[in-house]
């Protein structure tokens, strides 16, 4: 058994792994922006080459705005999550959690009760640099912290001997 904590940026940083994690769904976003940035810059060398300088800003300012949003999207999103979160969520931080791996499932115990999670029901457990992020095959998530070594090789043993799928990410920053 295990007993750990999750401070709120702990649960935030889960809540931002799960949803770049799904690489489709990020470089979906990306072409999207890309696309969105060259259309208007063509368009904005059209407008330009026909004469119309208003259109031709407008078109250049939109490709700046796209463009700025591409860049500042890791600190717009990890700032909304943080304050949807707090505002959300605020007695989940801090709250004590227990872990204990069974034969055939996880349980976890928290302030809001109990769950039992079958291994079939684990889609991935991804190894962070400070923690396992366990997505569940209905899209739910949760994490845990790496808090001794026997945690981590308890966690990797099960990995293995349930042939769970399992990434690497070590060096995951957001």
């Amino acid at each position: 058994m295990y007993t750990y904590k999750l401070s709120a940026d702990d649960l935030v940083n889960g809540t931002i792994y799960s949803g770049m994690s799904d690489a489709k769904t990020l470089n979906k976003r990306n072409k999207s922006s890309w696309f969105l940035i060259g259309l208007c810059s063509l368009l904005a060398i059209v407008g330009y080459l026909r004469g119309d300088l208003a259109i031709c800003a407008v078109l250049v300012a939109l490709a700046i705005f796209y463009l700025v949003i591409l860049v500042g999207r890791k600190s717009i999103s990890k700032k909304a999550m943080r304050k949807t979160f707090n505002t959300t969520y605020p007695k989940l931080a801090d709250t004590v959690y227990t872990l204990e791996i069974k034969s055939d499932h996880l349980h976890l115990t928290n302030m809001t009760g109990d769950v039992n999670y079958k291994f079939t029901g684990i889609a991935l457990i991804a190894e962070l640099g400070a923690h396992f992020f366990v997505k569940l095959i209905d899209d739910n998530f949760f994490c845990i912290p790496k808090i001794s070594d026997e945690l981590e090789e308890d966690i990797r043993s099960m990995v293995a001997a349930h042939n769970i799928p399992y990434k690497e990410h070590l060096d995951w920053q957001y």
